[in-house]
């Protein structure tokens, strides 16, 4: 979003929101990893290790699942289509 928003400023009128949205997705993915790794190290078998593992890297991939369900959103449609300089 940053390259876009890098080589289109024309399209934003405020490039907080931009901005804002992916910071958010930093922050929440860098707590995701610093959670992911807590609980790794305070498990003591393979299951458990396994198990959370498996439990983070789904829940880091949320959003992208909840992007693939939108059917006829508009802003997917534009993504989906190349760019024309």
């Amino acid at each position: 979003m940053l390259d876009y928003l890098n080589t289109h400023p024309d399209l934003f009128q405020m490039k907080i929101i931009p901005l804002s949205i992916c910071l958010m997705q930093m922050v929440g993915g860098t707590t995701a990893e610093l959670t992911n790794l807590f609980m790794l190290a305070t498990r003591d078998s393979v299951e458990y290790c396994i198990t959370f593992f498996v439990a983070f890297h789904i829940l880091t991939r949320i959003d992208n699942i909840y992007a693939e369900g939108l059917n006829n959103h508009a802003l997917k449609q534009a993504c989906e289509e190349p760019l024309v300089y």
